[in-house]
Order: C-alpha cells, then structure tokens, then sequence
C-alpha cells in the first residue's frame, strides 16, 4: 500500500513540473509571440500560463497583455487587466508608476476620464523627474478632454517645456479658445435653429452648414406658400409640408449634434496643439 502511495505522490508532483513547465514555457512564447508583433497568440499564450500557474503573473505579463489587447483596440480589456493589477497587487513606487502610465494611454483612448482621474490622483507622490513629467501630461490631459481646464493647466505648468514667458502665453491662449468653444451648449444651437433655421449651425461655426440648412427650409417654406395659393391646403399639406418639416426638424437635430461633435474636437485639438508647445 505505502508503494502506490509513494508511486502516485511521484507521478503527482512529476505532472506538477511537467504542469509548471508548460506555464512558463507559454508565457515566454507569450512574450516572445508580442515582441514579433502577433497579438492574438501573444494574448492567448499569456492567459493560457496565467490559467495554469496564477504565480507566474508578473507586471511584466500584466502590461504586456494589456498592450496586446490595446493594439487590437479592445481597450475595456486592457483596462480590465491593469485594473486588477492597480487593485490587488503590492508595487513597488517605479512599478506603480509604470503601470499608470501604461494605463493613462489605455484611459484616454478609451474615453475613460473618470477611472484615470481617480488612478492619475492616486500617483500624488514623488517620483523621479521623468516619471514626475509623464504623470502631469497625463493629468493634465485627463483634465483637458473632461473639460476641467483651470485643473489641466495647473498640471501643462509642470512640464520643462512649458516654463518659458512666450510658452505659458501660448498655453493660456490655446486653454481660452478651447475653453471658449467648449462652453457652447447644444440645447442653444437647437432653439436658434427653431427660432430660424441655420442660426444654430452658425452659433456652432459651420457656416456652410448654416447656408444650407437656410436654403433647403426657405425653399421648401416658398413651394408650400406656392403649393398651398394655387392649388390649395390639402395638396399643399399633402406633397410640400412633410418635406419642410423634415427638413425644418432636420436642422436643429443636426445643429446639436454639430455642436456637440466640435465641442470633442476642440479639445483634441487644443490638447495636440498643447502637446505640440511640450518638445
């Protein structure tokens, strides 16, 4: 009896090697499979040794799935991952700070300002000046595309590249015009539209758009008036005013939504423009 125990305790702890070995063999094709650019087997080999062997996972492996599956643009997995390592691991100072980093590129891309606000403040201690730099872009950028920009310029005032006279006055200068325009609300545009069309596209500063929108309701409003003295209101109500009206609806539907889509590119845009001032 003490035979077979013996013999089934040996091929027990044989299989756990044999087990421990294709874990870590997984892992390193995993990170090899990255490295030459194949993302798919990169990701399935590295959560393949992580289902084996929960102890092989690294901060290494951690962002390197989170990368893979961030140049797939599966950014809520990404986030998934480096979420859990941000939660539940212990990281030293450099590794908490290269996990932010990695996950601040996840966050914007992905539109996720609020749990990268919550992470970015959360790194409020000192590091080494690289990392230091890194972190204000990245708080700096958060703040900036949430429309927050007294808190976005407090952080651009920390970068090296932004400490001289003409910098900071180009900075001011792209916050006030990205502020400006961001202060535009949609609920504007759609009443000036109501009031006459193509006024909300002027108010969102799309001019053709605005010409547009006033020529095709003055022009439907003009075959109704037509319509309606030569051939009468049922014709008129029948054939003309469907269009006038679609067309009328039409534009301060669209006049929001101009309004809201410029608000999102001025901020893009001022943010690059600010990236730009930052060699």
């Amino acid at each position: 009896m003490k035979r077979w125990i013996v013999i089934a305790f040996l091929v027990l702890a044989y299989s756990l090697r044999i087990q421990a070995q294709t874990a870590e063999d997984c892992l390193a094709a995993g990170l090899k499979a990255y490295s030459a650019g194949s993302m798919n087997t990169a990701i399935d080999l590295i959560e393949r040794a992580m289902w084996f062997d929960p102890n092989l996972r690294s901060l290494e492996s951690d962002l390197t799935l989170s990368a893979a599956y961030g140049k797939l643009f599966e950014y809520q997995k990404a986030s998934m991952v480096l979420d859990n390592r941000l939660t539940h691991a212990n990281l030293s100072d450099s590794s908490r700070i290269e996990l932010l980093i990695q996950y601040a590129s996840v966050a914007l891309v992905n539109d996720r300002l609020p749990e990268l606000k919550y992470w970015m403040l959360q790194a409020d201690t000192t590091y080494s000046d690289l990392q230091e730099q890194n972190l204000a872009l990245m708080k700096g950028g958060a703040y900036f595309l949430n429309g927050e920009f007294y808190q976005a310029r407090t952080y651009f005032t920390r970068l090296d590249g932004l400490q001289s006279i003409t910098r900071r006055q180009d900075l001011d200068g792209i916050i006030s015009r990205t502020e400006a325009y961001y202060k535009k609300k949609p609920i504007t545009a759609m009443l000036l539209s109501a009031l006459l069309p193509g006024l909300g596209q002027l108010y969102a500063r799309e001019p053709r758009e605005s010409l547009n929108s006033f020529l095709l309701n003055a022009g439907t409003l003009s075959l109704y008036i037509l319509t309606l003295s030569n051939f009468g209101y049922v014709e008129a109500t029948v054939l003309v005013y469907p269009w006038f009206i679609r067309y009328y609806k039409g534009g301060f539907d669209r006049s929001r939504e101009l309004v809201k889509k410029r608000k999102k590119k001025a901020v893009i845009d001022g943010l690059e423009r600010i990236l730009d001032l930052n060699p």
